[in-house]
């Protein structure tokens, strides 16, 4: 998983291999407290997906590796994943799914978030569940150097924030967005001047995610902060 965080900050120029890899996310097919398992459809929705090589990597959001491991073959043995962990459930984990295929020559990163929901089933009776943030759609990763754009991954700071946050990123004008840990959608910007400070002072303690679209309303990824 070490090559993962050299390959994310790279991607495809191919219009096609982004289309392929947007299809691709990770879900939570089963859970519980103390355990999660995972899944993805990358066998059916990516070319020659029974050649599929897929890296799992869970962390917290300290960066202490929870789970992981690599999975290949038939639909299930390559899309599914079960671990234990001890996190508790007032807190989040970050997934990282690499899929990388030698036949088609595709390499698709998906990333996304893991927390606590609760759902109330009957008044003042709740059940819940580790879930995912929405559809984090996959994307297309550098697999030569022909296919290298040379736009890189964009930074925030400071983390934890308390009044403003400033981005580091290649463009000056972005569609910008922020959610919540839940995945609730507290802020967001059409044309953000990226010289400018975002306001994060009336947002609530915890953990948020800044996401960007460039002028062609191509995801540019997304980037964890903490709001203090």
């Amino acid at each position: 998983m070490k090559q993962l965080y050299i390959i994310v900050s790279f991607f495809l120029a191919s219009s096609v291999a982004f289309g392929q890899c947007q299809f691709v996310d990770v879900s939570v097919s089963s859970s519980d407290t103390s355990y999660v398992q995972l899944y993805h459809p990358g066998f059916f929705l990516l070319p020659s997906g029974n050649a599929n090589v897929c890296e799992w990597e869970v962390t917290t959001a300290s960066g202490e590796i929870v789970f992981e491991t690599t999975t290949s073959g038939a639909a299930f043995e390559q899309g599914s994943v079960l671990f234990d962990h001890t996190v508790p459930i007032t807190d989040s984990m970050f997934v990282n799914l690499l899929i990388s295929n030698p036949v088609s020559g595709l390499t698709c990163l998906i990333t996304n978030t893991l927390y606590w929901e609760e759902t109330e089933v009957l008044p003042s009776i709740f059940i819940g569940n580790w879930n995912v943030i929405g559809f984090n759609p996959g994307v297309a990763t550098a697999v030569d150097e022909a296919g290298i754009s040379a736009e890189r991954d964009f930074a925030l700071f400071p983390s934890p924030a308390m009044d403003h946050l400033r981005i580091d990123a290649p463009r000056s004008v972005y569609a910008l967005t922020i959610w919540s840990a839940t995945g609730a959608l507290v802020h967001s910007e059409a044309n953000f001047m990226t010289s400018q400070p975002i306001d994060v002072s009336l947002l609530q303690p915890g953990i948020y995610f800044v996401g960007l679209q460039d002028e062609r309303g191509v995801n540019r990824g997304m980037q964890k902060f903490i709001k203090g």
